[in-house]
């Protein structure tokens, strides 16, 4: 299991010590719930999904405050699988570098897309853990100009916590060596 890291060590990864930051990616995101799972397999990860109907959110809020039905009538937050997602601009400064995308709480298992390609699956942790993180090299998919980040999180089924999604900033930087979730 990787370790998890410390403010400080994030703090070095983007500000020159043991890293750059490469791009800040936007607070606000496109968030739909998918009760029946339909987005697997109707490609909700594509770039050219249309995303027109989807809520807009915070990506430092949980979900179920955002959006219609995020909570039932009872006051339960939904659980199930629910998607993000951000378009964004990567500086043409970037190329040639490793570029990782870093989240420090994301609750509480999460599969992530970059411009239509699967990047990697990060595991399921519970949702109180701190800090929660997403740390993936997108080197391989980013490519300089506008980008399609696409994020799935399915919150489980244990109704005895609370999972909230995204709940921080997500940030774009380059190690100088290892990445984060390493360090």
């Amino acid at each position: 299991m990787p370790r998890r890291a410390s403010q400080a060590v994030a703090a070095n990864a983007t500000t020159g010590k043991t890293g750059q930051l490469i791009s800040v990616l936007p607070e606000k995101a496109k968030c739909k719930l998918d009760p029946r799972d339909d987005g697997r397999y109707q490609e909700w990860f594509a770039p050219k999904f249309s995303v027109k109907d989807w809520s807009d959110v915070l990506t430092t809020m949980p979900f179920y405050r955002q959006v219609a039905d995020g909570v039932d009538d009872k006051g339960f937050p939904y659980m199930g699988a629910l998607w993000y997602r951000i378009d964004f601009d990567a500086p043409k400064a970037a190329k040639g570098q490793s570029i990782y995308l870093y989240c420090a709480a994301i609750e509480p298992e999460a599969w992530v897309w970059v411009n239509g390609q699967f990047v990697g699956h990060r595991e399921y942790h519970d949702a109180y853990e701190r800090p929660n993180q997403l740390d993936m090299n997108l080197t391989p998919m980013l490519k300089a100009g506008k980008n399609s980040l696409v994020i799935r999180i399915h919150t489980s089924l244990n109704s005895a916590q609370m999972s909230d999604g995204l709940c921080s900033r997500l940030f774009l930087y380059s190690p100088k060596g290892k990445p984060i979730s390493e360090q």
